[in-house]
């Protein structure tokens, strides 16, 4: 039975932890021993699987000494876990793991030597040969296989040089690179793209969006409250339009460092009572069901995980063309995309989907049959036929 570790920097509630919540989970339900390591903050946001094992591997101190602690406490559950496979979420993470990772070499334990049944009833030692008399009675020697997995959009990001000529070396020595987005696999240089595979992210919702009508008048959007979601761009466009349309109001779900700004300026725009902090929610989706739409307001994204609970709930989206809006979205047909950082384009957009229910129903439903294609078990389908093919090679 293969192990696969999956390495990140905390488990708190953000989309690449939902992503490996869901990832994990998947891998269990198909039979693998799954372990899931904290290198930053033990923080745990989300129930994970109780066959899958939480390892937090974290440590304190000061910033600048963090990367050195995190390479020798991911080496040390290295040698302790011995994985098959490692999955290494985020940049600053794959700073830790490529170097924690090299020259382990693990000896096979007897039962990977022996038969292991595939679907096509061969087993493993008729596929791949690995039997102990085979190499002179001397165990079988194995490296963890390590998988780096691009979680924001790189063309957006504000990495210094040294961190980018590491990150792309680090990249281009691992077994494989998973990035969201065309435009994400784009970036890299040629040495890098080799190694790379495009896989979105996997998406579940707990419920559909209301039947239209019994939806409130209500714009919605979920997210850390933080600088790159800039919700004051938000803030701001619904502030244009809020006379126009006096019946709407906006709700923020989330938490972060900005919470005291955006209160701040929530006061100054004379929104108080009619914009609303909501704070992070458990069962959000319970939450946004009735609302009259969903908007995306960021900088720049990976691949917004909200966006496309959103869409596959069934509500009509705004988002600026961030990484996968544009992959996500027809513009248009199935929700509006506006320029990043664009408050009257934004503004327009919210009063035309306020003015317009008819059209804002069809784009809903629009966007519940496109987001089809990142249901959870069609994008984790796609994890595992990368995961197979590097523990058992073409044969898998």
């Amino acid at each position: 039975m293969k192990k696969i570790l999956f390495v990140t920097a905390s488990m708190s509630r953000g989309g690449a932890e939902r992503v490996i919540s869901i990832l994990s989970d998947y891998f269990a339900s198909k039979g693998f021993i799954v372990d899931v390591v904290v290198l930053f903050s033990g923080e745990l946001g989300y129930v994970l699987n109780p066959a899958v094992r939480f390892i937090d591997a974290s440590s304190g101190g000061p910033k600048v000494f963090r990367l050195f602690s995190s390479i020798r406490l991911c080496r040390r559950v290295l040698k302790d876990e011995r994985p098959d496979l490692v999955f290494s979420f985020l940049d600053s993470v794959s700073l830790a793991v490529w170097p924690a990772s090299r020259g382990l070499r693990f000896k096979a334990p007897a039962e990977d030597r022996k038969a292991e049944p595939f679907s096509d009833g061969c087993t493993h030692r008729e596929k791949h040969g690995s039997t102990g008399s085979e190499t002179g009675g001397k165990k079988a020697v194995r490296r963890p296989r390590l998988v780096c997995s691009e979680r924001i959009d790189p063309t957006s990001s504000k990495r210094p040089w040294i961190f980018r000529r590491l990150i792309n070396l680090f990249y281009s020595r691992s077994d494989a690179l998973v990035v969201q987005t065309e435009r994400a696999f784009g970036f890299f240089p040629d040495r890098v793209k080799r190694k790379s595979f495009i896989i979105p992210n996997p998406v579940s919702v707990s419920c559909e969006a209301a039947p239209f009508p019994l939806r409130k008048p209500v714009f919605v959007t979920a997210g850390r409250l933080t600088a790159q979601k800039n919700h004051k761009l938000l803030l701001n466009a619904f502030a244009r339009i809020h006379d126009r349309v006096p019946g709407w109001t906006l709700e923020i779900y989330g938490d972060g460092e900005m919470r005291d700004c955006l209160m701040e300026e929530i006061s100054s725009l004379g929104l108080q009572g009619f914009v609303h902090l909501k704070g992070n929610r458990s069962n959000i989706h319970e939450n946004i069901s009735d609302a009259g739409c969903f908007v995306l307001s960021s900088d720049y994204e990976g691949f917004s995980n909200a966006l496309l609970e959103a869409m596959m709930m069934g509500l009509p989206c705004i988002s600026t063309d961030v990484a996968g809006s544009g992959e996500a979205i027809r513009a248009g047909k199935s929700g509006i995309i506006v320029p990043v950082n664009d408050v009257g384009a934004l503004s327009s957009a919210m009063l035309f989907i306020a003015e317009h229910p008819v059209e804002a129903m069809e784009m809903g439903l629009r966007a519940r049959c496109d987001a089809g294609k990142y249901r959870r078990d069609a994008v984790c389908g796609l994890w595992e036929d990368l995961a197979r093919h590097l523990l058992f090679g073409d044969e898998a």
